[in-house]
């Protein structure tokens, strides 16, 4: 895992929960996101018997996952369940799962990407997702799958690889963000960064409000 630098972090009291896709790094991402969010993040299986209290949450996180959304439990039994209004996180699987959740097209990758670093091709280099990092900015990509477009009306494409697949978006009239590549990953140094600026986006009380003075982890 690597050292965060000096900086800040978003403290909150908000309810943040998390659907469990059965991946190996979802431990690493609840650990993030509980030390940027200073709060407990609840973890549910994708087949849980219940998700009545997920849609209590103030933000959902969809975590990466082994195979396609279509076979992952009732993932998207939930996505088409979810509130409008509803901040949602869309990691590897998880966008996936987003972006087919609104009739975007899956294609299957010419070579598969696992455990491959990359750099991201920005379209929006400018977005509050990007704020704080410096360019180029390296990932780690983790599937063989991927949108190669995603339609203009329905989503915002803020970056792609070279080859065209699509690696951060969000949607136009939903508070969905979604990530092909693993910002929980060690080789995306900038991925503690970016968790934190999705946190201050969703924040309900605000950006200002809820920074507080952090160094570094361990």
């Amino acid at each position: 895992m690597p050292l965060a630098p000096s900086g800040f972090i978003c403290t909150t009291s908000m309810q943040l929960h998390l659907i469990d896709n059965y991946d190996s790094f979802t431990g690493n991402l609840v650990h993030y996101l509980e030390v940027l969010s200073d709060s407990s993040c609840k973890v549910w299986q994708n087949d849980a018997t219940s998700f009545n209290q997920v849609f209590e949450a103030d933000a959902l996180v969809l975590s990466p996952g082994p195979g396609l959304p279509k076979t992952s439990g009732r993932l998207m039994e939930i996505l088409n369940q979810l509130p409008p209004d509803l901040p949602v996180l869309g990691i590897c699987l998880g966008m996936q799962a987003l972006g087919q959740c609104t009739g975007e097209q899956l294609e299957q990758l010419p070579v598969v990407a696992h455990g491959q670093e990359d750099r991201l091709q920005l379209a929006q280099e400018s977005h509050w997702l990007f704020q704080g990092l410096e360019t180029p900015i390296q990932i780690g990509r983790y599937h063989s799958w991927a949108f190669k477009q995603m339609h203009p009306r329905q989503w915002q494409v803020l970056a792609h690889t070279k080859d065209g697949a699509c690696m951060a978006a969000v949607h136009q009239t939903k508070p969905w963000t979604a990530l092909q590549f693993h910002p929980e990953s060690v080789m995306t140094p900038g991925g503690f960064q970016m968790l934190q600026n999705w946190l201050c986006h969703v924040c309900p009380q605000g950006h200002d409000a809820r920074l507080k003075q952090w160094s570094y982890l361990s």
